[in-house]
């Protein structure tokens, strides 16, 4: 049987499960069948490949309804569940079967994978629910085609299915599981080989700034500067060729489908870093404009790229790259009005200002005119020179209407736009990250040679086991209801009986009832001495022991809090006409004392 649980360290139990708190990944969880009631309808002979020929019209469908099922339930303490998902979402092992002693297989794999030592100054200990499922198709983590990831891969980039697909139980299971066998350890790998590119690239870049360009290779060879230069150009293309390895191995895979915004940053920089290297040591063109720009390219493209790493790490999941994609397919045609606004305004400075010959040199052609624009686009246009110029009235007008056009409405609908776009990006970064593993995944098994695969059979079993944590029966605090369970009556018993109704947002203002009046309607001392009405109705309120009978039963227990209420009400509409006669006698005897 293979095992394994893994996943990257996390400082709490939310963190460490991105879904835990969504209430879609929660349903989805929820309406798992259990192993019984999908017996029959998936067999011990349904793999990938007859579920992808016998339910092609339902594929997600049946992924969803019958791709996992739920084996049972059982607890176990806290000291030895929180140690073992401290690093992962869910605790997952490969097996050859499907039915297994699930329950007494999980109880080893915790005290295995939590070091299985009770955890003392921990304040007290309570039990864990904990939630065994399966996953029922058979060979879903198969590599490649014959696994599960690479359709549902394909399927997402021709567009036919959301990020969310890989959220479904099953697949998640299945990401989760390679992620944590393999995946991780050889993303790693290729993290370090990245940076051999990175930083060797940047040396010679450094290098590469005060090289006599009219040496040749041989002349270039004889210094140590030009020794070191070459060094590290060679060595960025050694850490290069891996990545146009891995490139190489999935583009067949794949076909059109590969072209998309990251495989093309990744073969531009394939392509600029091979030119570099034969310009270079060719000595062909290297003091031409072109090197240079290949140059600065590289430094731009290979920052952009360190951000395909980043996304499938839980601590570091942040690229902006996706970002970026994501605003310009919300803000494409906003953005081709805007250059539209640009360009009206950049015609209309260059007319209104072409005659005059000391005017701002940045009109003086159509060109800077609208570069000015760019410049200026947050509407920070200079009004001196413009009301300098030959034709004052209308460059100030122009300056003016361009400052409020663009710099106050337009940008600040674009930065409300970015925000709306930015706020649905972060709703689905979890569905993002189990897509940017399912990709790292795949690009690694397309890869990875057959007789590696023979030889690791631990990383491709026929079933994928997991276990979660049941979020419904943790013992936690409900933030959105910390006050739900505080009644109206609460607060009058932890405010001060000494304050006054009308200060502080005494909670007396809102139920009209006044300091000096008890429960019954009757006047007390203003010590709390009155009747003790309103204690028994506190601690009915609460739950308290000592609560009056009467106010347990039905309507006949709450006459007398209500008789209370009416009167109090009472005092305080007398009090308040007694306020207004009192104020409409002093207005009529103001003129007299005036004269």
């Amino acid at each position: 049987m293979a095992e394994h649980q893994g996943g990257s360290a996390e400082p709490s139990l939310e963190a460490a499960q991105p879904l835990l708190s969504d209430l879609e990944s929660q349903q989805l969880w929820g309406s798992v069948p259990s192993l019984d009631e999908v017996e029959g309808a998936v067999s011990e002979s349904c793999d990938v490949s007859r579920l992808l020929k016998e339910h092609q019209a339902g594929v997600l469908r049946y992924v969803q309804a019958k791709g996992c099922s739920k084996l049972g339930v059982f607890e176990e303490q806290d000291a030895i569940v929180f140690p073992a998902f401290e690093e992962t979402q869910l605790l997952t092992f490969g097996s050859d079967r499907r039915r297994i002693d699930w329950e007494g297989e999980w109880r080893r794999q915790l005290r295995r994978v939590g070091k299985g030592k009770p955890q003392e100054g921990s304040g007290w200990s309570n039990t864990i629910e904990l939630e065994a499922y399966v996953v029922t198709i058979r060979d879903a983590a198969a590599p490649e085609h014959r696994g599960l990831l690479q359709p549902l891969l394909k399927r997402y980039q021709s567009r036919r299915c959301s990020s969310a697909v890989f959220a479904l139980p099953a697949v998640q299971a299945i990401i989760q599981f390679k992620w944590g066998c393999f995946a991780r350890r050889l993303l790693l790998v290729e993290l370090c080989w990245f940076l051999i590119w990175l930083v060797s690239f940047n040396a010679f870049v450094i290098a590469f700034q005060d090289e006599d360009l009219s040496l040749s290779l041989r002349a270039l060879l004889a210094s140590p500067r030009g020794r070191f230069t070459v060094a590290a150009e060679l060595l960025a293309l050694v850490g290069m060729a891996p990545f146009l390895m891995l490139e190489l191995g999935t583009i067949p895979a794949y076909g059109l489908g590969w072209v998309d915004l990251w495989n093309g940053l990744d073969a531009s920089t394939y392509f600029i870093q091979i030119a570099i290297t034969v310009m270079h040591l060719g000595r062909w063109w290297t003091k031409s404009q072109l090197l240079t720009s290949l140059l600065a390219a590289q430094c731009i493209l290979l920052v952009f790229r360190l951000q395909w790493f980043t996304q499938a790490f839980q601590s570091i999941r942040f690229a902006f790259l996706p970002i970026i994609q994501e605003v310009w397919e919300s803000l494409r045609f906003f953005f081709l009005f805007m250059l539209l606004i640009m360009w009206g305004f950049a015609c209309a400075f260059y007319i209104a200002l072409r005659r005059d010959e000391d005017g701002p040199e940045e009109y003086k052609s159509i060109v800077t005119s609208l570069l000015a624009m760019f410049e200026h686009q947050f509407g920070d246009v200079e009004m001196k020179p413009m009301w300098e110029s030959k034709s004052p009235k209308s460059a100030t007008l122009l300056a003016v209407a361009y400052t409020f056009v663009q710099g106050t409405v337009v940008i600040n609908l674009i930065l409300g736009i970015v925000i709306n776009s930015l706020d649905k990006i972060m709703e689905q970064q979890d569905y993002k990250m189990l897509l940017q593993r399912a990709r790292v995944i795949d690009e690694i098994e397309s890869t990875m040679p057959r007789w590696m695969q023979r030889r690791r059979p631990q990383w491709f079993p026929r079933y994928v086991h997991m276990l979660r944590i049941n979020p419904d029966k943790l013992d936690r605090v409900e933030q959105d209801a910390l006050w739900s369970l505080m009644g109206r009556d609460e607060p009058e018993v932890l405010q001060e009986r000494g304050s006054t109704p009308l200060k502080e947002g005494h909670p007396r203002h809102i139920t009209g009832r006044d300091d000096t009046v008890d429960e019954e309607g009757e006047e007390g001392d203003g010590t709390g001495n009155g009747d003790d009405t309103s204690k028994i109705k506190a601690g009915k309120d609460t739950g308290m022991p000592g609560a009056s009978p009467s106010h347990a039963g039905g309507d006949q227990g709450q006459q007398p809090a209500l008789i209370g209420m009416v009167a109090a009400l009472q005092r305080q509409v007398e009090e308040q006409g007694h306020l207004l006669r009192t104020l409409a006698d002093r207005l009529e005897t103001a003129p007299s004392h005036t004269a």
